[in-house]
């Protein structure tokens, strides 16, 4: 795993020191690849993920733990008195209370030979790893689509904020030019009072806009792990290509073999089914190799000529068969059973999902593409019509209130085409995400659309 992370880092590092990108940073300015490797650095989902991985890496050695020599040592120093009233015409040598103190130890070694349930178990904890290292890779994946979402975010309430500024200077412009034409009569006094209500409308526009942005940009800290209000924008310009292949099923059975939420609800599956046969064989004998070695040295006795030492050693093999253990066997393997029931569900929702998100990424790839080309053409008659609509004003065919709306269409269409190529570039990484083949090669990749 960190060969992994360090191959991450090591991969946004090449894009940063390209020269391609020296001039921005050179003037500070984060693009994404540096984002990038911040967060998998910083990001406390992350993070937390890999040190739970981590752990669930730990559960195979205890697995195998209990199929490996169990050896013991016991050392015992006892101190025995006992009370001897008579010892007439015994071996008994004293009378009184009598001390003797023994030293002793022993030394055993306990083999497992044959028990079903440890082996299953064992099987049942490589699925359990095999699952868990599917989620870390998920969550890596995640990861990228997260910063994307987040950054292009930032990116959008940038232009938010831009177009309201704009808007309010256009709008201030046109309030003021209405002034003045109502002052020498050309017209009535309801256009500037049209203009004035747009203008405050747009200045608590830009109050909005400016709140907006600051969360955005809180939102961005929270994955780097620090705060950072300069990144880099957007291309003006850059090709929209479809997806590769150009067929929907293509992508839907690549994300039915590869997609990594749907590999670890299989993984799950599976790690039921084995607990299901490690409880069930707890029914069934097991055999152990059983060793014994030990040693016993009174320093006396209280017969004549007892006091000797002991050592003795056993090599046993021992066959244990539960017959009834008041239900606990049943009960569990029950149990596990309807554990293997609920993983089942969740494959098939997993599946579903996969479905769904596949199809519904693959199509939103291709329908934004339409919608950049639409709000690009938008775009262009947006700003046509505004300046037919200013002249017409001028020479007094159109209204205060048209020329507003006219410009309010112009900042509108900015703002969506803006957004839609913000949404292209976040839905082809949520359809490489839903097919299983998103790498971080492809989030480094997104440098190459700005500027």
């Amino acid at each position: 795993m960190k060969k992994h992370v360090i191959g991450i880092l090591a991969a946004c590092h090449l894009i940063m020191l390209t020269p391609a990108h020296a001039q921005d940073t050179a003037s500070a300015r984060l693009n994404f690849s540096q984002a990038l490797e911040k967060a998998f650095t910083y990001d406390q989902d992350l993070q937390a993920e890999e040190f739970q991985y981590q752990s669930t890496l730990q559960s195979r050695g205890l697995s195998k733990a209990a199929l490996l020599p169990q050896i013991n040592f016991n050392l015992s120093l006892d101190r025995t008195e006992t009370l001897i009233e008579r010892a007439q015409d015994t071996n008994i040598s004293q009378t009184g209370r009598v001390p003797v103190n023994t030293n002793a130890y022993n030394l055993s070694l306990n083999q497992t030979i044959y028990n079903h349930s440890l082996y299953k178990k064992l099987q049942q904890t490589d699925l359990t790893i095999a699952a868990a290292t599917a989620n870390i890779d998920a969550a890596r994946q995640d990861l990228i689509v997260r910063l994307a979402t987040t950054y292009f975010d930032v990116l959008g309430a940038q232009d938010g904020l831009k177009f309201a500024n704009a808007e309010k200077e256009a709008i201030g412009k046109q309030l003021e030019q209405s002034k003045k034409r109502f002052e020498v009569g050309l017209i009535a006094i309801t256009d500037v009072k049209e203009s004035q209500a747009s203008y405050d409308t747009s200045v608590a526009a830009e109050i909005d806009s400016q709140n907006i942005l600051s969360a955005q940009f809180e939102a961005l800290a929270v994955i780097l792990g620090e705060y950072t209000t300069n990144i880099t924008p957007l291309a003006e310009e850059f090709t929209l290509s479809l997806p590769e292949p150009a067929n929907i099923q293509d992508w839907t059975d690549s994300a039915l073999e590869n997609n990594l939420a749907l590999k670890a609800a299989q993984f799950s599956f599976q790690a039921a089914q084995k607990q299901v046969d490690a409880d069930y064989s707890e029914h069934y004998p097991t055999l152990d190799l059983v060793a014994n070695h030990k040693f016993s040295s009174p320093d006396g006795s209280i017969f004549r000529g007892f006091a000797i030492d002991t050592t003795s050693t056993s090599v046993t093999v021992q066959l244990n068969v539960p017959i009834y253990s008041g239900g606990t066997t049943s009960t569990k393997t029950r149990q596990s059973v309807a554990l293997k029931d609920r993983a089942r569900s969740l494959k098939e929702k997993a599946r579903r999902q996969t479905l769904q998100q596949t199809r519904n990424a693959y199509l939103n790839v291709t329908s934004t593409i339409a919608q950049v080309k639409a709000l690009k053409q938008a775009l262009v008659s947006s700003q046509a019509a505004q300046e037919a609509t200013q002249a017409g004003f001028e020479v007094g065919t159109r209204t205060a209130i048209d020329v507003l709306t006219t410009l309010r269409d112009v900042f509108r269409a900015e703002r969506d085409y803006a957004r839609a190529r913000y949404n292209y570039l976040i839905n082809t990484l949520q359809l490489k995400q839903a097919a299983g083949t998103l790498t971080v090669q492809d989030g480094i990749a997104i440098n190459n659309f700005l500027q």
